[in-house]
């Protein structure tokens, strides 16, 4: 994803962080288990 240098952006950018982290988070937790060989 690329994002435009702007000051404005930046705060859009650092919500959407703030909320794909802990989604991240959780998928990779979600992965760890036996489950991620099925997946993949």
């Amino acid at each position: 994803m690329q994002v435009p240098l702007m000051p404005d952006a930046w705060g859009s950018v650092r919500s959407s962080i703030a909320v794909t982290v802990p989604e991240l988070e959780a998928w990779i937790d979600a992965l760890k288990p036996p489950t991620a060989s099925a997946i993949f």
